[in-house]
């Protein structure tokens, strides 16, 4: 399939090559646990604007939980947060960060 990874975009590129067509012209609108997406079309790709990202504090017992995986201490921990978009994500920062 012409996609690489992002489920809304791949159920909508299934949904056209099975013989779905928009009810607007260049938009599908598509039910998504976030609530409704608008998928752009244009030239045969597909797009969305990401929905604006939800950043809360991360627990401490989760964070608990990821610092005794990573075999680190909290004291090594400057930062953390929870990252909630159509995906979950989570970010912790160090001082001895590499950079990737």
């Amino acid at each position: 399939m012409l996609f690489a990874g992002q489920p809304t975009l791949g159920s909508c590129a299934a949904w056209q090559r099975w013989g779905g067509q928009p009810k607007a012209k260049n938009t599908i609108v598509q039910q998504c646990g976030i609530g409704l997406v608008d998928v752009h079309l244009d030239d045969g790709r597909n797009a969305f604007v990401a929905p604006a990202t939800k950043i809360e504090t991360l627990p401490p017992d989760r964070l608990d939980g990821i610092t005794k995986k990573l075999g680190i201490t909290r004291d090594k921990v400057l930062g953390s947060a929870r990252l909630e978009t159509v995906q979950f994500g989570m970010r912790l920062s160090s001082r001895t960060q590499k950079k990737f």
